[in-house]
């Protein structure tokens, strides 16, 4: 305002009181699907009552000071064996002020066998084996897999570094062969004369356990054989 001649000019929202809402950093920046991991949120310009989402997900705040958030994640629902990532927002809720900030990643746990013990056991089926490995969910599928065929396995118990299961019989269609004589035994590729026949062999079986909650798989290539 020009005190002697009146005349006035005004630039709009050219002074904020308070600072501008930034997030610079978030720990840890990742956590289990299950939810239930304390995140903190750091920066400027944060205000109670503050609205947060990570990942698209709007999670439990905790605690806000003008400088730090803390937020408890909650639990998603997936949709297959992928992680889940999204940027972090934070928002004032009384001025609706907001702000975008580091990636956070859901991450799936996903399968590993380790081995299967016993590696073998009779074309019958029906041997108790244990599937070692880690993050096996509760209702785990087992599988036996012989070229394309797969066979479900009787599965006992499960915990997430174990799996007892009772193994699937299998038809001697699956079974590997060799061409042999009339007294059972191996001939070479192209004999002459013809070979009598051929013989059924011990034939390896990959061991595939499925987590049904988050559709991850994974497979032990060779991991038993059939004898």
């Amino acid at each position: 305002i020009n005190q002697n001649s009146g005349r006035t000019a005004t630039a709009k929202n050219a002074f904020r009181y308070g600072a501008f809402v930034r997030i610079s950093a978030i720990s840890p920046d990742s956590g289990p699907p299950t939810g239930g991991k304390t995140v903190t949120m750091f920066g400027q310009g944060f205000d109670e009552p503050a609205a947060v989402t990570v990942a698209g997900r709007g999670q439990q705040v905790i605690s806000v000071s003008g400088s730090e958030i803390v937020v408890r994640t909650v639990a998603i629902a997936l949709t297959g064996c992928a992680n889940v990532s999204g940027e972090t927002t934070v928002t004032n809720i009384e001025s609706g002020d907001s702000a975008s900030g580091p990636v956070f990643t859901y991450i799936v746990p996903r399968p590993s066998i380790f081995s299967v013990s016993p590696g073998s056991g009779p074309q019958s089926g029906n041997t108790l084996v244990t599937i070692s490995g880690q993050n096996f969910g509760d209702n785990a599928i087992v599988e036996f897999i012989i070229g394309g065929s797969s066979f479900s396995a009787n599965v006992q118990s499960v915990n997430p570094s174990s799996i007892s299961a009772r193994t699937p019989g299998i038809p001697n269609s699956v079974l590997d062969t060799e061409a042999c004589d009339e007294n059972g035994d191996p001939v070479p590729p192209d004999p002459t004369p013809d070979p009598d026949g051929e013989r059924y062999l011990p034939t390896s079986a990959s061991v595939k356990v499925t987590d049904p909650a988050s559709g991850c798989t994974v497979t032990l290539s060779g991991a038993f054989t059939y004898n």
